[in-house]
């Protein structure tokens, strides 16, 4: 893994989010927590499976689209919010086709993944492109930031901006926008 262009970048990100989020940063791959419960899968602690150990066991086929595994992804996302531990999504095994590696990366972002799981230097640039937010979105962040700390929205749940109902759960995920890219996450 020495000379990876970005590795440093990545961990340390990575490590900041981890203390950012206020939990302990714990590599989940998708199902790990969904299926613990069968016997004989929990291999012990610190020990993860992803979804070609759940391929195996489900005797499912991977495909490009995971179609087979997409509740299994929404769940594994679910059950790591409920813990509190921030969940990677597990590797793309055609390293060699980045647009393959990004098209899952964009998937597990859509599911809510923090990160994704990598196996290449090739795939750390388009996995910080697709994890980190995007110069719009930075600004849409700001903007709602904005809107809550004007003296007419004080203490107020709801507000209108642009014609959009922004509410207390929408400045939470506004400020978490503006954090990540203050903790290196670069906005484009």
């Amino acid at each position: 893994m020495n000379g990876w262009p970005g590795k440093r970048r990545l961990l340390h990100h990575a490590a900041d989010m981890g203390e950012f989020c206020g939990n302990r940063l714990e590599k989940l791959f998708a199902g790990r927590l969904i299926i613990k419960q069968l016997p004989d899968f929990d291999a012990g602690p610190g020990y993860r499976r992803g979804l070609n150990d759940l391929a195996k066991e489900m005797r499912a086929q991977m495909t490009p689209d995971r179609i087979v595994f997409q509740p299994i992804l929404s769940l594994a996302v679910c059950a790591a919010r409920a813990h509190g531990v921030t969940v990677l999504d597990g590797v793309c095994n055609e390293f060699r086709d980045l647009g393959l590696f990004e098209a899952e990366a964009r998937q597990g972002a859509l599911f809510g993944f923090d990160g994704k799981s990598l196996i290449h230097p090739a795939q750390v640039e388009p996995c910080n492109t697709v994890f980190s937010p995007s110069a719009e979105e930075l600004a849409w962040a700001q903007a709602i930031i904005a809107a809550f700390a004007l003296p007419e929205n004080h203490g107020k749940g709801v507000i209108n901006l642009e014609g959009k109902m922004i509410e207390l759960l929408h400045l939470d995920q506004a400020r978490r926008t503006v954090a990540l890219v203050q903790h290196g996450g670069e906005a484009e």
